[in-house]
């Protein structure tokens, strides 16, 4: 069987590669019949009289199954914020976590206010002469 009724490889590429939202319906319904029709053609011819262009052109998925191929690969829109939904904490985690934040916090300021006063009397009391008798 001549390669002459298959569809030549470089539309073939062209189409894979060109995004459908740049496609008119006219363009999408020639490639879905030039598609079924050349896969007809190669499921029919003997792949020891395809030409290695015809192989090569057999082994490329048409524009659609790119097309699924990618979509199915690609997360929905849905599907990645439950992703992101599932793994963020729930509010009710996150204001625990805050709170736990918020009380370190405050146990560290007192901490350093309550060094702070005790560095503080030890300069007065070094100046003063007051101290612990």
């Amino acid at each position: 069987m001549a390669d002459a009724a298959r569809k030549d490889l470089g539309d073939k590429v062209n189409e894979t590669v060109t995004p459908d939202s740049q496609k008119s319906t006219l363009d999408k319904a020639q490639e879905s019949a030039t598609d079924a029709g050349d896969k007809v053609a190669g499921s029919v011819q003997p792949g020891d009289s395809k030409s290695t262009t015809q192989k090569l052109s057999d082994s490329i998925p048409s524009a659609g199954e790119a097309q699924k191929k990618l979509s199915d690969s690609v997360p929905s829109a849905g599907e990645a914020q439950k992703k992101l939904d599932d793994s963020l904490p729930s509010s009710g985690e996150a204001q625990n976590s805050a709170q736990e934040y918020i009380k370190t916090a405050e146990e560290y300021a007192k901490a350093g206010y309550d060094k702070a006063v005790e560095v503080a009397t030890e300069i007065k009391n070094s100046i003063t002469g007051e101290g612990p008798k």
